[in-house]
């Protein structure tokens, strides 16, 4: 079951890739890391992909509440961005409920969602980070 969801959410996110990317002269790379699935990505391009991309939620207590956020980095030798995200999930209603926005730079970009209070009501939470070009 985990791998036939993976295979969907592969399948649908390189569809939207390929639809992007043959709008662009110079090809298009976007890839990034989701705290089920793993490292996920695709590169319509014949130039580079990243050195490296990680990423990882991070957990902390601040004045007695719980919080979480995302961090992301990329290195890579050309202009790129690196984003983070939080996922928090309801029953089968998702939404995005932190997000660093694309951080640009070249060689190593790291991208940092805002920490945010996590709900014990049965939310569950999960990072996302993004690269591309």
């Amino acid at each position: 079951m985990k791998n036939k969801i993976k295979y969907l959410f592969v399948s649908c996110l390189s569809c939207v890739f390929l639809l992007l990317a043959t709008s662009s002269v110079f090809g298009f790379e976007l890839g990034g890391w989701h705290e089920l699935y793993g490292n996920i990505g695709i590169s319509l391009n014949l130039r580079s992909s990243p050195t490296s991309h990680s990423g990882q939620r991070e957990s902390r207590v601040m004045n007695g509440r719980s919080q979480t956020r995302t961090v992301g980095t990329t290195q890579w030798s050309i202009r790129h961005f690196t984003r983070a995200q939080v996922e928090a999930r309801t029953f089968f209603f998702r939404e995005i409920v932190s997000d660093s926005e694309r951080i640009w730079g070249s060689r190593t970009t790291t991208a940092r969602s805002p920490w945010i209070n996590v709900s014990t009501s049965g939310t569950t939470y999960r990072g996302l980070t993004w690269w591309g070009n």
